[in-house]
């Protein structure tokens, strides 16, 4: 399943569809037949049709019934050894030669996804019936209809539903035309206009109807959409399967530079203007006669447009209290492409809590404490947090007319979970600051915060202020106005959805201004391409489904995280083949900022790589699932005010197995934040299942690596050069101390039960999760068990730091042959790493460290 061989060569792939023979029917074959019939029936359709409808398809598909349909039409078999596991027949239709018609296309369950299926159809469509025929018909289970589309077919009549027979008939015509099918949308376009060159469309919906027209015909080529350059405002454009293209006819919207889908609104300069001295008398300093407002009632907006302030934060607790306003995100301001930040306090960087007074509690427990932690997570309105600020801060706040409307955002315990609240009050007297919501994860001294949205805050150039009772816009302007392109998010859903879409691409567009994501794709060979996605306040692309790509792409400045990619059949470890390369992504989660990272993946068999990632306050790829590979990334900046964190994570899982992180460059990461645990290129947390770590490079980095129990890990090959000054350890190879979560109810009880981790794939796959089981939890079970250190290099960095008896023959652990040097032969990295090492470390095999990071595009 693409895993690395040891010496880091490459991917080791198992039996595939294509290499099980294919042969015509035979007499005898029948019976093998009918039973691989009625065993994929009862398993790949029962979720989409009644027991009792797939029994009476069993009873149909019975071996006499083949052994009479064999002598009128033709049938195929693949098989591995003498056992059937796929089959599929074609006829005449209609006692006419001019059509056919599939019949029985069936693969085995275990067989599915390897291109068996596919074989099988080539094979079919090689017959006489089909070479002589112009139409060939078929009737589709549900389940397959997503197949069928990607083999070529499309809905009779265009009807998507099943007939009375329960199936969904479909058709291809053999002959496809042979042109591309253009139509042009241009902001000079009117409606009505036919969507040519000379007289192109006005609106994407225009575009996209006209394309939906043209692919119904099912003798349909290609179709592009050309997107003239400009600016297109949008209330979100919606695509489905009716949209789609398919393997030899896809569907292209291609834009000219500088074509924008902007879910925002423009506001005109001259909108703004002076304040009133009441207003004035509020402010401070240059502010006075700096600061301008703009009335956006007089622009038609209401206060549903521009939202109310809501919890951010990837932990914040609004959800456990009433009344509470948790989405969608509100309104934010744009001023030349630079989210203009709310006024704040301090301005930049945190302020620091003095010891806590009061964690939040309930009244109904003995002396107002917290009942144990599950059930304390389910309590409702519980009373808020009370923190002790500084003097000079109590004396700041006793300035602000009010406390209506003011936020704290922060990190109250981890400096991996952010949260933020409203603030009740801060008392001058007594230094005492009570936030509306309580901490999840409780309270420490010490821990960074900020104010956000107070008036009297607004002080500094590119900050601005909502007065959402009068819907006032107020900012501090950091450029001139008047020559200033000044953009307010309006939109609260994604600027494009496509659903259940197939050989969609999206290439060279611009997206931005939404108060939610930007792209939330679902379907089959869905490519994003070439597009620049910026200032949206959640995620760049939400990507779902199977042969996706998102390549070459730039992501900056969003409020959660780049990409978040999921697909593949976990279960049956068959891959997604999503793919995210040669992207630039950089700024982001700059309002959730903790767990959104620049690629999130989930499901099986993603690739990512080829990507820059950089300047994040936390992690650049999470990944959970199994299969993954992360290769040839260069990635910097990340983690910049983190602790307990890292470039690339994973955890809490050890059925997340079978995962590779390949070639990549970590660089300059040191974290602002106190150094509690630390921050790593690389961290296998919390008794993570199998990953692979093989010659990655780290360059001015706090630490390279924590492994934190777990099995099956591999770190072979790496470089490590040159500690920072918060540097305590190259790499940290330690036990797990959370054996609570190893019992039933626990984390990895559940993540057991969501895998079939019995079944034989699995087993055959990932033979030490069965045995995990069977150590013992208090004496075996958090110690790493089968993982390998080796052969790394280590230069002027720190030591390793173990803390447990990794030699115990009962763990199976390996730790050798790993070089540490006090200064590096030389400065340059790549020369380093691709003759330097190998020729002078025994054992150590060349990096082609020029490979790494983002491939520059031809011409």
């Amino acid at each position: 399943m693409g895993r690395l061989t040891k010496d880091g060569s490459g991917p080791r792939n198992g039996t595939r569809g294509e290499r099980l023979p294919i042969r015509p029917f035979r007499a005898g074959d029948e019976t093998g037949m009918a039973e691989m019939i009625a065993a994929t029936l009862r398993v790949s359709n029962k979720n989409d049709y009644a027991p009792e409808y797939i029994e009476e398809m069993v009873r149909r598909h019975s071996p006499a019934y083949f052994a009479r349909r064999a002598e009128d039409s033709h049938f195929y078999v693949v098989c591995d050894g003498e056992e059937i596991v796929g089959c599929g027949g074609i006829t005449g239709y209609r006692g006419g030669a001019a059509e056919s018609y599939l019949l029985s296309v069936f693969v085995r369950p275990a067989y599915q996804g390897r291109g068996v299926g596919r074989r099988i159809v080539g094979a079919l469509e090689a017959d006489e019936f089909f070479l002589r025929a112009r139409r060939t018909e078929l009737g589709a289970s549900v389940t397959a209809v997503g197949f069928w589309r990607k083999m070529g077919y499309s809905f009779k009549d265009g009807a998507s539903s099943p007939d009375g027979d329960g199936v969904v008939r479909m058709e291809k015509y053999k002959k496809k035309r042979s042109v591309t099918m253009d139509f042009y949308l241009s902001k000079n376009g009117k409606e009505g206009n036919p969507g040519t060159r000379e007289a192109p469309f006005a609106s994407p919906e225009e575009a996209r109807d006209a394309v939906r027209a043209y692919l119904a015909d099912p003798a349909h080529g290609s179709v592009t959409v050309h997107v003239g350059a400009g600016e297109y405002r949008t209330a979100g454009i919606v695509l489905d399967e009716r949209d789609s293209g398919t393997a030899d006819a896809p569907v292209v919207w291609e834009g000219e530079d500088g074509a924008l889908f902007n879910g925002g609104m423009a506001l005109d300069p001259a909108s703004f203007g002076p304040l009133t001295e009441e207003e004035k008398s509020r402010l401070h300093g240059d502010a006075r006669s700096r600061v301008v407002r703009c009335d956006l009632t007089a622009l038609g907006l209401t206060r549903e447009d521009w939202g109310e302030l809501c919890a951010i934060g990837s932990y914040s607790t609004g959800g456990r209290y009433d009344g509470a306003v948790l989405s969608p995100m509100w309104c934010e301001l744009f001023v030349n492409g630079v989210r203009q930040e709310i006024a704040r306090y301090p301005n930049e960087g945190f302020l620091i809590t003095g010891e806590p007074v009061r964690e939040g509690r309930v009244p109904e427990c003995a002396g107002g404490g917290k009942p144990p932690r599950e059930e304390w997570m389910k309590v409702h309105n519980p009373f808020c947090d009370i923190y002790t600020v500084d003097e000079k801060t109590a004396r700041r706040t006793a300035g602000w007319r009010s406390m209506d409307g003011v936020w704290m955002f922060g990190y109250p315990k981890y400096g991996w979970a952010d949260m933020s609240s409203p603030v009740v009050s801060v008392d001058p007297e007594t230094c005492q600051m009570e936030t509306a919501w309580i901490s999840g994860y409780g309270m420490k001294p010490n821990a960074p915060y900020y104010f956000y949205n107070v008036f009297e805050e607004l002080d500094a150039p590119g900050e601005w202020f909502l007065d959402r009772e009068r819907g006032l816009l107020y900012l501090y302007p950091a450029v001139p106005l008047e020559s200033a392109e000044i953009n307010l998010s309006l939109l609260t859903g994604d600027l494009l959805r496509i659903g259940n879409g197939s050989y969609i691409t999206l290439k060279n567009l611009s997206f931005t201004g939404t108060r939610g994501d930007a792209l939330d794709l679902s379907g089959t060979a869905l490519v994003v391409e070439d597009c620049t996605i910026c200032n949206v306040a959640g995620w760049a692309i939400r990507l779902n489904g199977k042969d996706c790509a998102v390549r070459g792409c730039e992501i900056s400045r969003t409020g959660r995280g780049g990409v978040f990619v999921s697909g593949g059949d976990r279960a049956a470890l068959i891959p997604s083949g999503n793919v995210v390369e040669n992207n630039h992504i950089h700024h982001i989660a700059e309002i959730f900022r903790t767990y959104n990272p620049a690629v999130q993946l989930t499901g099986i068999g993603a690739v990512v790589r080829h990507n820059e990632i950089h300047d994040s306050a936390h992690a650049a790829i999470l990944f959970r699932g199994n299969e993954h590979r992360m290769e040839y990334n260069e990635i910097y900046g990340v983690c910049k005010i983190a602790d307990d964190s890292s470039a690339i994570y994973a955890g809490r899982d050890y059925c997340t197995c079978g995962n590779v992180v390949y070639r990549n460059y970590f660089h300059d990461m040191e974290s602002d934040a106190d150094n509690h645990i630390g921050i790593f290129g690389m961290y296998c947390d919390d008794n993570l299942g199998s990953c692979e770590m093989v010659q990655n490079v780290f360059v001015r980095c706090q630490s390279a690596l924590l492994l934190h129990g777990g099995h099956d890990m591999t770190f072979c090959g790496n470089v490590i050069l040159g500690a920072c000054p918060k540097s305590k350890y190259s790499v940290r190879f330690h036990r797990y101390g959370y054996c609570d979560d190893l019992v039933p109810g626990g984390d990895h009880a559940r993540g057991l039960d969501a895998v079939p981790w019995q079944s034989e794939i699995w087993r055959r796959a990932y033979p030490h999760i069965a045995e995990y089981l069977t150590w013992d939890p208090d004496t075996e079970q958090g110690y790493p068990h089968y993982c390998d250190v080796s052969g790394n290099v280590v230069i002027g960095h720190k030591p390793m730091d173990v803390n447990f008896p990794w030699d115990d023959p009962r763990f199976h652990n390996r730790m050798e042959n790993n070089t540490v040097m006090e200064t590096a032969p030389t400065d340059d990295v790549r020369l380093l790493c691709e003759k330097i090492l190998p020729e002078t470390v025994p054992g150590f095999a060349p990096i082609p460290f020029g490979e790494i990071g983002r491939k520059k595009k031809n011409g």
